[in-house]
């Protein structure tokens, strides 16, 4: 055979190849920006992935894992892709993040509704024990802040009933997950008492994953692409 059509077949067949293979995608259940519902993966960053993905006939598995082992499954190439993730520069040394956002998150920190503290910087919670998400970012400036007492979970969950058996005095987390959480687990409500940070969340890809750059060009031109037709804006309005 003439090499230069067995290289063209060759090409063409590596191309299917990538094309109908599987993307696996790990995270933790964020609702309501992924969650399982009827033993199916839904919410809005998974709705958006999942458009994604079907522009360039790849399927999305999502998977999910402790926080913190996404993290380190995404270092060591594990797994190709993480969603709803904040882009850090601490995350950039081993994680391919596109331009375009999946979604935002408001951070705020919350306490119970008799708690009347005013809260006009995070100084005035010098002191307090505030629970918080291991392998969580909540901003550069709190993670950064050493003025706080800070007692670490390995879900929301574990920090909700840590809170509400008063083992910390507040809370920090997604505000509309906290509160679909809090609603959901039949706690007393909750209350809002400073907002942290507003921040774009990504879906992101294994530097060392062989292939993670291939996706990540993938995924940067779809997700462009879906953000210029108002589809992303769409699917999010969905949950809200």
């Amino acid at each position: 055979m003439n090499r230069a059509i067995y290289f063209c077949i060759f090409s063409v067949v590596f191309v299917l190849n990538v094309f109908a293979s599987e993307i696996t995608i790990v995270t933790e259940q964020y609702p309501p920006y992924e969650f399982i519902e009827n033993g199916k993966w839904t919410g809005h960053d998974v709705d958006i992935v999942k458009k994604a993905c079907e522009r360039f006939g790849v399927s999305a598995v999502f998977k999910e894992y402790p926080w913190k082992r996404c993290l380190k499954m995404i270092e060591h190439g594990d797994a190709q892709a993480i969603i709803s993730a904040m882009n850090t520069p601490d995350r950039q040394e081993y994680i391919l993040f596109p331009v375009s956002n999946l979604s935002y998150e408001k951070n705020v920190i919350l306490g119970h509704k008799a708690n009347d503290l005013i809260i006009d910087s995070l100084d005035d919670l010098k002191g307090k024990t505030i629970g918080l998400q291991s392998g969580y970012s909540y901003g550069d400036e709190f993670d950064h802040y050493s003025g706080l007492l800070k007692d670490f979970s390995f879900s929301q969950e574990l920090m909700l009933k840590k809170f509400h058996a008063k083992r910390t005095e507040l809370i920090i987390g997604n505000e509309a997950v906290i509160l679909y959480l809090n609603k959901k687990l039949n706690f007393e409500p909750v209350k809002v008492l400073y907002a942290v940070s507003e921040d774009p969340l990504y879906i992101g890809f294994s530097k060392v994953h062989p292939d993670g750059k291939e996706l990540f060009e993938k995924f940067s031109k779809a997700l462009a692409e879906m953000k210029k037709e108002g589809i992303i804006d769409a699917l999010i309005k969905k949950y809200q």
